[in-house]
């Protein structure tokens, strides 16, 4: 499968060719998924149970993430050839893209990508993971398993971009194991791939 995706990588113009229509796919096999098991859908993280509490740390627990962000880019610059004399906040050279384009993107990121993710990643994969799991350590396991899956998806890319979204998976999957409700993740996962992908631009 990974080579296949390799293959439509190479003749398509971007990944967006591969991830979409992936993503959709997802999408459509969890709603099934969901319609057919007898799980409540809070299950799955669609619940308003916890939401003020989501919403709060969402916003507050990603601020330090977001400065580590920033942090990182500076260390890169100073140390990694790769990265001399790149400013540290890149903003519209990031996407190399025109204001239109960039503000489209983010728009799009925000309001579809990064929510889909998540619902997919946490409450397609770790909530029902937590209750088909018997361990005492479930939670860790869930949110470990359910991250292996999601960064395997993206080895078609490159090792270092499994790497990269495993690791803010993490994060995302501790933050949802605190009150189960998507909209907490939803806003720190539109929070770092903004700051990381359109303002400071790796």
């Amino acid at each position: 499968s990974l080579d296949g995706l390799k293959y439509i990588m190479n003749v398509g113009k971007n990944s967006s060719y591969i991830t979409l229509p992936l993503t959709l796919a997802f999408f459509v096999f969890f709603i099934f998924f969901i319609k057919s098991s007898n799980f409540p859908l809070s299950t799955f993280g669609l619940t308003l149970n916890n939401w003020k509490r989501a919403v709060l740390e969402g916003f507050v627990f990603t601020i330090p993430i977001a400065a580590v962000i920033v942090g990182v880019k500076w260390l890169l610059i100073h140390y990694l050839p790769h990265y001399a004399g790149r400013p540290l906040i890149e903003g519209l050279a990031a996407m190399n893209a025109d204001p239109k384009t960039w503000w489209t993107f983010l728009f799009i990121y925000i309001l579809l990508v990064a929510p889909l993710q998540e619902f997919l990643s946490r409450g397609g994969l770790q909530g029902p993971l937590e209750e088909f799991l018997s361990s005492k350590y479930k939670v860790p396991l869930a949110i470990l398993v359910s991250n292996l899956l999601f960064a395997a998806l993206h080895l078609f890319m490159s090792l270092e971009i499994g790497l990269l979204v495993f690791v803010p998976g993490v994060y995302f999957g501790w933050l949802y194991s605190r009150t189960h409700n998507l909209l907490g993740v939803w806003i720190a996962h539109a929070l770092v791939g903004t700051v990381g992908l359109s303002i400071v631009g790796f």
